[in-house]
């Protein structure tokens, strides 16, 4: 399951900005957050402003351009201007997935920009409100736009859409209690 996993998953590369994505239902559809691709949108005019490349585990480099962006729910799709290479693999949705404490999940992406892509395992630790979840996997920087699919099936049920920490202003606030 986790070369399945990683053979659907790129290195998404916007500007000056990188993370993760994947192919998602069609071979020429490719789902990341919008914060990956944001650098490439001029939100007010409601204008992309170059194209995204994709790069694979192997190397391959793809050209893709923004055809939806969901600035709220932190998603965009991307569209493949070219064919995807014969050994890629398309993911497909779970449906009817209700998350649930303890289920087994495998999550990919390009953590802190490296060129090695990682594949590892969590549960979902908590389920959230919306459909949301929080898994106890580990979340860098990077893994944003990557897939989280059910260990058992390989079915989509997520996409690693940003990483909570305590830091900041949150750590002084709590170190002054």
């Amino acid at each position: 399951m986790h070369q399945n996993l990683a053979n659907a998953t790129f290195q998404v590369i916007a500007g000056g900005s990188s993370g993760s994505g994947f192919s998602f239902m069609r071979p020429d559809i490719v789902v990341t957050n919008f914060h990956v691709v944001s650098s490439l949108i001029d939100v007010e005019k409601h204008k992309t402003l170059g194209f995204i490349t994709l790069l694979t585990e192997s190397g391959q480099q793809l050209q893709a351009e923004i055809k939806y962006a969901d600035l709220a729910n932190d998603f965009a799709i991307l569209q493949l201007l070219e064919a995807l290479p014969e050994n890629r693999v398309v993911l497909q949705p779970a449906h009817g997935f209700l998350p649930e404490r303890g289920a087994r999940l495998i999550f990919a992406g390009y953590p802190h920009g490296f060129a090695e892509l990682l594949t590892s395992e969590a549960i979902i630790s908590a389920p959230m409100t919306g459909g949301q979840f929080a898994i106890d996997g580990m979340v860098n920087g990077g893994n944003s736009g990557g897939p989280i699919v059910l260990a058992e099936t390989g079915n989509v049920v997520g996409v690693v859409t940003e990483r909570r920490y305590v830091g900041g202003e949150n750590a002084k606030e709590i170190a002054d209690k």
